[in-house]
């Protein structure tokens, strides 16, 4: 049986990143940053899944 493959993001995110992305959904209803970081976290698994 194959190995299932890994996915570690290429950074963690940090204290700083997740208040800067929590500041915003609670204190804006702004949930677009969570979305952009989403969204590059996905874009750096699949460019690294090929």
């Amino acid at each position: 049986m194959a190995p299932l493959p890994r996915w570690n993001l290429a950074s963690t995110p940090v204290r700083p990143l997740i208040e800067r992305l929590w500041a915003a959904m609670d204190q804006h209803d702004d949930w677009q940053p969570l979305a952009d970081w989403l969204a590059a976290t996905r874009q750096e698994l699949s460019v690294r899944g090929r």
